[in-house]
């Protein structure tokens, strides 16, 4: 039986494997980032059109954008979608998002008025991670029913952590909450 751990479990497991164990937070990104994108390459059929990620501003979608290099990488392409928002310069997102552009990949600010689905078959809901818990605000809410749409018309979705609006704590659901298939 696999345990499911809280959020605060989880964040508790981070701190120790950083504290305890010496392990650097980017090295627990990039194994993060190759789960993620081994997850995606399991559908690889599916990916004629590159892969869709959306991606919060913290670390949950700094996990996203480092899984889009390690795809760019392996010669599938990634779109990159990121909320709006002021990101931190010496933040982890800004650093995967500069190793991204240095690979040739590209991240758009997610606008709800101008998305564009690129006819993506995978999608990966890396939007927020553990800590966060419903309800969503209104800019997640927005890239959350951007995922939804794309589901509607056939895409896979993957969620990094777990899906965006479902607490890892006592499990509530936001009404907008992201369904995912992994």
């Amino acid at each position: 039986m696999e345990r499911i751990l809280t959020a605060n479990e989880m964040q508790a497991a981070d701190r120790a494997a950083q504290e305890t164990y010496g392990i650097p937070q980017a090295v627990l990104m990039e194994r993060a980032a190759l789960a993620l994108a081994d997850a995606v390459c399991a559908h690889r059929g599916d990916m004629s059109s590159g892969v869709l990620f959306f991606c919060g501003r913290g670390n949950n979608g700094a996990d996203g954008v480092a899984a889009a290099r390690i795809l760019l990488e392996r010669g599938i392409r990634a779109h990159v979608y990121v909320l709006e928002g002021k990101i931190p310069e010496n933040s982890l997102l800004a650093r995967q998002m500069h190793i991204f552009a240095q690979e040739g990949g590209k991240t758009e600010l997610f606008d709800p008025e101008s998305f564009r689905p690129y006819g993506a078959r995978v999608v990966v809901d890396a939007i927020l991670g553990v800590g966060a818990k419903p309800p969503l605000r209104a800019d997640a809410a927005d890239m959350a029913r951007a995922v939804k749409s794309c589901r509607d018309i056939g895409a896979i979705v993957i969620a990094a952590d777990l899906p965006t609006g479902v607490s890892g704590d006592d499990g509530s659901v936001d009404k907008e909450a992201v369904r995912a298939d992994e």
